[in-house]
C-alpha cells in the first residue's frame, strides 16, 4: 500500500466511476413529405443541440440568445440565421418530443435546445432547454403552422432498435422509392421578386421518376388572395421531365415581406412539393392610386347595401316577421369567423334573437344571450344561413365573402 501514490487511487476511482448514455431518436419530416430518422448516443442530460449536432443531420443554427439557440436549417431546408434568431419567413422548424418510449408524440416541446439549465419534462413548464434521456424521440416538421401539427410519428424502437434508421417516402430509399413516382426538380426564379399588384410566369420543372406514366396536377398553396394558375398535363416515363410556366399574382394591398410558398404536384401515387420563397416588393404608384380609387367606389356600394338590408320591411307587420342581421360580411383572410347579431324591428325598435336555433351549411347553431351569432366563412365558398322562428318569414342568406382592401369592403 505504502508504494500507491494518491494521483493513481485518484485515477482508479475515476474509472470506476459510472457512465451513463442516452439512446435518443430523431425524426424529421421534410416539405416533400421525405422522412429521415436517426438514433443518437449521447451522455444523458446532453442538451438538444447536442443532440442534432450529433446526429447524421446537417444543422444551420443562429448565434446564442436569451433564448438559445434556433434551429434554423436542416439539412439546407429552412430559413438563414440572423445573428441571434432565424429569418422569418412564417415558416420554422416545429420542434416536438416522445418522452420515456411513448408510443405517440407527448407534446410540443415548451423549451428549445440551449439556454438555462436541464428542463424538468412538465409539459407546463418554459424554464430551460431539452436535455437527452434514454428512450426519447425528438421530432422535427418545417411548418408555418402555429401550434404546427406533428411529424410523421416513427418509435424509439423502430429506429434505435434497427441496424439502419428507417426512412420513409425518400427518393433512392428503399422505403420510399417505390412510392416517389414525381418530383418537383427545380422552380425558377427563385426567389421570386414581384410587386404588390402584379403577377408573374414561373418555370417549374416536374419530373418522372418512376416506371409508369402519370397525370400530374400543379397547384400551389398561397396567402389568401393571392392567384395560381394550376395545370394538369401526362407526365410519361419516356419523356422524364416537363417544363410548365404557372402565372402566380399578388393582390396590390400586399404589405411587402418575404413569403414562403409551397408547389405542390398531385398524382395518382401520391405529392410532391417544393418551397420557394416570394420577396413582395410595394406597388407601384399608378396601381396603388388606381386600385385604392376602385375601392372607394365599393365602399359607396357596399354601404348602400347595408343600408338598403338595415331598412328593409319599414312599416306595419312586414316590419314585425322580418329576420335581419347586422354587420355586412368582410372577409381579408382564408378563413375567418364573422360575429353576426340577428333581430327583428318592432314598434321602432330592435328585438334580438337571443338563444335562436339557426342552421349554418346545414349543422345546428345558436345565438347567444344577446343574438350574437358565431359564422364561419370561407374565401372561395358560400355560407348558407337559415332561420326558423314561428310566426316569421323563413329567413336564409348565402354570405359570400367580400376581399378587405385596406379596409375597405369590395
Amino acid at each position: 500500500m505504502k508504494h500507491i501514490s494518491v494521483p493513481l487511487v485518484l485515477l482508479s476511482m475515476l474509472l470506476t466511476l459510472p457512465f451513463v448514455c442516452a439512446d435518443v431518436a430523431v425524426v424529421v419530416e421534410f416539405p416533400d413529405g421525405c422522412v429521415r430518422t436517426d438514433c443518437v448516443s449521447i451522455s444523458d442530460g446532453s442538451s438538444g443541440y447536442s443532440v442534432i449536432q450529433r446526429s447524421d443531420f446537417d444543422a444551420l443554427w443562429s448565434d446564442e440568445g436569451p433564448w438559445g439557440r434556433g434551429l434554423c436549417k436542416i439539412n439546407d431546408i429552412g430559413t438563414e440565421k440572423q445573428g441571434a434568431n432565424c429569418e422569418w419567413t412564417s415558416y420554422y422548424w416545429a420542434f416536438s418530443l416522445a418522452l420515456d418510449g411513448d408510443g405517440s408524440w407527448t407534446m410540443h416541446s415548451p423549451v428549445g435546445h440551449t439556454a438555462g439549465d436541464c428542463w424538468d419534462r412538465d409539459p407546463a413548464s418554459f424554464e430551460g432547454h431539452y436535455c437527452a434521456q434514454d428512450g426519447d424521440v425528438l421530432g422535427y416538421e418545417f411548418t408555418n403552422e402555429f401550434p404546427s401539427g406533428y411529424p410523421r410519428f416513427v418509435s424509439f424502437d423502430q429506429i434505435c432498435g434497427s441496424d439502419e434508421p428507417p426512412t420513409f417516402n425518400c427518393p433512392g430509399s428503399a422505403s420510399g422509392s417505390d412510392n416517389r413516382k414525381v418530383q418537383i426538380e427545380s422552380v425558377e426564379p427563385d426567389p421570386l421578386e414581384i410587386r404588390a399588384g402584379e403577377s408573374a410566369k414561373l418555370e417549374v420543372i416536374v419530373k418522372n421518376i418512376g416506371k409508369e406514366d402519370e397525370v400530374v396536377t400543379l397547384d400551389a398553396d398561397l396567402p389568401g388572395g393571392w392567384g395560381f394558375t394550376p395545370s394538369t398535363f401526362d407526365l410519361t416515363k419516356r419523356e422524364g421531365d416537363i417544363t410548365v410556366n404557372p402565372v402566380v399574382s399578388v393582390p396590390w394591398d400586399q404589405k411587402p415581406d418575404k413569403f414562403v410558398v409551397r408547389l405542390i404536384a398531385d398524382y395518382v401515387y401520391g405529392t410532391a412539393t417544393k418551397l420557394m420563397i416570394v420577396d413582395v416588393l410595394p406597388p407601384k404608384p399608378e396601381v396603388y392610386r388606381k386600385m385604392r380609387a376602385l375601392s372607394q367606389l365599393a365602399e359607396a356600394e357596399a354601404l348602400q347595401s347595408e343600408k338598403e338590408n338595415a331598412t328593409n320591411g319599414t312599416e306595419g307587420e312586414s316590419e314585425l316577421n322580418t329576420i335581419r342581421y347586422e354587420p355586412p360580411v368582410v372577409m381579408n383572410r382564408e378563413r375567418q369567423t364573422v360575429h353576426l347579431v340577428l333581430y327583428y324591428m318592432e314598434d321602432g325598435s330592435k328585438v334580438l334573437l337571443a338563444h335562436q336555433e339557426v342552421l349554418i351549411d346545414g349543422e345546428h347553431a345558436m345565438t347567444d344571450g344577446n343574438g350574437k351569432l358565431k359564422l364561419p366563412i370561407k374565401l372561395r365558398s358560400a355560407t348558407l344561413l337559415e332561420v326558423e322562428k314561428e310566426g316569421f318569414e323563413d329567413f336564409k342568406v348565402e354570405f359570400r365573402p367580400r376581399v378587405v382592401l385596406s379596409g375597405i369592403a369590395l
